[in-house]
């Protein structure tokens, strides 16, 4: 219970892995409710900062509707940026979807990960408590 709050607070002060694990466990159920919804808001958030592994998991579960709406071209979107963040598990997420797609659907995908930019993350200041920082995570090109 005591870790469950720690990891809580992490992810709400921005720490990627915090925001990953809480995701991970909130669409597993693992040691709290089962919560989709709530899993897809935090793989989100750490995807659309640059977290790999995040990214992955935010694509199959836009792939499979656990985010509301199934939609190929985001999934998509997701599974080549974390190939390109070295996440093994998506080029197989990606290989099969790849044959769900038009080539135009892959295309509007393929444009959509070439443009993405991850947002700054907000980091606490260790010392002043709430004052925030800004940092982005380096990204290979």
């Amino acid at each position: 219970m005591q870790g469950e709050i720690w990891l809580e607070r992490a992810a709400e002060h921005g720490n990627l892995d915090a925001e990953f694990t809480l995701g991970t466990r909130l669409m597993k159920g693992t040691g709290v409710t089962r919560n989709p919804t709530e899993a897809v808001k935090w793989w989100r958030h750490a995807a659309e900062h640059g977290y790999a592994k995040a990214q992955n998991d935010l694509g199959y579960a836009i792939e499979k509707g656990d985010a509301g709406k199934t939609d190929l071209v985001e999934a998509c979107m997701w599974f080549l940026l974390a190939v390109k963040g070295d996440v093994a598990q998506a080029q197989t997420n990606l290989a099969d979807l790849s044959s769900d797609l038009t080539v135009e659907q892959y295309h509007e995908a393929s444009q959509r990960a070439q443009d993405f930019h991850p947002q700054p993350v907000p980091m606490l200041n260790p010392i002043k408590g709430d004052n925030y920082t800004f940092a982005t995570i380096p990204t290979s090109k």
